[in-house]
């Protein structure tokens, strides 16, 4: 009974963490550009006062 749960259950859980990962990825990547953002205009405020 429970193994028949297993066939189910499981392609929808496949579904759903393929899903998770993917905003994951997409996350991580908007992060990781947030930070360049933040570098440049760093350096362009360091420029501006020296």
């Amino acid at each position: 009974m429970a193994k028949s749960l297993n066939k189910e259950f499981g392609p929808i859980m496949k579904e759903h963490m393929k899903y998770i990962a993917d905003d994951a990825e997409k996350l991580l990547k908007v992060q990781a550009q947030v930070v360049e953002v933040k570098n440049i205009m760093m350096s362009n405020i360091d420029e501006v006062n020296h």
